[in-house]
């Protein structure tokens, strides 16, 4: 993994998000049937892949505008 495949303000605000749900980061590796090493390396700005992505921001319980914005921060400047 190279350094400019990180995006640390991505991480910040998934952490935020989680941290706002009350899970844990093994509670949502559960309910994304993933690692918890997956979800720790997201929080810490590592390019999610677009499955697990989408499964932990339905984990999370986020809005749909909300969704949108994350998508666009994680995607939209590739």
């Amino acid at each position: 993994m190279k350094y400019y495949d990180y995006n640390f303000e991505l991480g910040d605000k998934l952490k935020e998000l989680r941290t706002r749900s009350g899970k844990t980061i093994e509670q949502i590796s559960e309910l994304v049937s993933c690692d918890p090493r997956t979800i720790s390396n997201y929080e810490r700005g590592m390019m999610p892949r677009v499955s697990i992505y989408h499964r932990y921001l339905d984990a999370l319980g986020v809005s749909d505008s909300e969704r949108i914005d994350l998508v666009q921060l994680a995607y939209g400047r590739r």
